[in-house]
């Protein structure tokens, strides 16, 4: 059996246990969010053996460093995540926090009544719609998209969902206030405007994917996009929509924005009462299907549960939409 070395110990792995699940289970208290390699909150490094001037790749399953930096994968970083050793692996945790940012928080408040939009205020490099992860301590982080737009607001803006008993979502909603320190890690991810300037477009967001999918079309329109752009934004309530008004005022200054306002109950409200746009009781793969039947015409963003993106790629890929036209980003929900 394979066996992890940390911090003096060594720890026989469990069939098909990963090298993180290993250490947990072993009572060290490792900070971890996605367990899925992409908010890399739980790197760690490969340790040199004494007299190696060079550490030896690990004898992983392939898949140790996957998403990783040039310059993480230079520093023998690795994610424990994602690592599966198939012989003796030496790792350590990682001092070097080059890439961690103390961040203000300048505002927060309820877009929803599950929905807080957090504004921080510091220095990142970013591009609108990829995310950020942040800390609530050394053992706590949750990874979350921007939807700010650099160089229009010097500010980050977030919208992350609040979860009863959430152990980072509940801390946020009663303990955070104006003034407090949050550190952060970032910005990672693919999800960001790249699509030529006349490829009409069609943004798709359920629930707080809305975030990243609002950088995308912040980022399309400064870019002076001139294709259509249809924004489409799915709940299950329509109760649970948030920035209908400032939709409405972008969809009014841009004549190629529309915004489709999907739900499967309307609780009362009609689309005659959306201003910019439409609300509709649907279902939002129906009505992609029934509004843009020339699929292939479009570029197409993506964001929210894993399970929706899963099945809306599927979709328009046998609709025959190539799949580099489409771009994604799924939530993995934590609390």
């Amino acid at each position: 059996m394979a066996s992890v070395s940390f911090k003096g110990s060594e720890y026989t792995l469990l069939e098909n246990e990963s090298v993180l699940d290993c250490l947990l289970r072993n009572g060290h208290k490792l900070p971890f969010a996605c367990r899925s390699g992409i908010c890399q909150s739980c790197m760690l490094a490969i340790e040199q053996r004494a007299g190696q001037g060079t550490t030896e790749e690990p004898p992983t399953d392939g898949v140790w460093q996957q998403g990783l930096t040039q310059s993480h994968r230079q520093l023998n970083y690795l994610l424990p995540c994602k690592s599966h050793p198939v012989g003796d692996i030496h790792v350590r945790e990682i001092a070097d926090s080059s890439n961690q940012v103390s961040a203000t928080v300048v505002d927060k408040r309820w877009l929803s009544d599950s929905v807080i939009q957090l504004m921080l205020s510091a220095e990142l490099d970013y591009r609108a719609g990829q995310f950020v992860t942040l800390w609530r301590n050394a053992r706590c982080a949750r990874s979350y998209s921007l939807a700010s737009l650099p160089g229009e607001n010097e500010l980050l803006e977030f919208h992350i969902r609040h979860i009863a008993e959430g152990e980072f979502s509940s801390w946020l909603a009663n303990c955070i206030h104006k003034g407090d320190r949050i550190t952060l890690r970032g910005a990672m991810g693919t999800f960001f405007y790249s699509s030529p300037t006349q490829q009409p477009l069609v943004l798709c967001a359920i629930g707080t994917g809305l975030a990243p999918v609002l950088g995308v079309l912040r980022t399309a329109l400064s870019q002076g996009h001139s294709g259509s752009i249809d924004l489409l934004v799915a709940a299950r309530y329509s109760g649970d929509f948030y920035l209908l008004d400032e939709l409405a005022r972008i969809s009014d200054a841009h004549e190629n924005v529309t915004i489709h306002w999907l739900a499967q109950s309307l609780q009362g409200r009609s689309a005659s009462k959306v201003r910019g746009g439409k609300m509709l009781k649907a279902n939002i793969y129906q009505y992609c299907r029934e509004v843009f039947t020339d699929t292939a015409a479009y570029h197409y963003y993506l964001c929210g549960a894993e399970s929706f993106v899963k099945k809306m790629r599927k979709q328009l890929f046998i609709s025959g939409v190539d799949l580099p036209n489409i771009k994604s980003d799924a939530f993995i929900a934590f609390a």
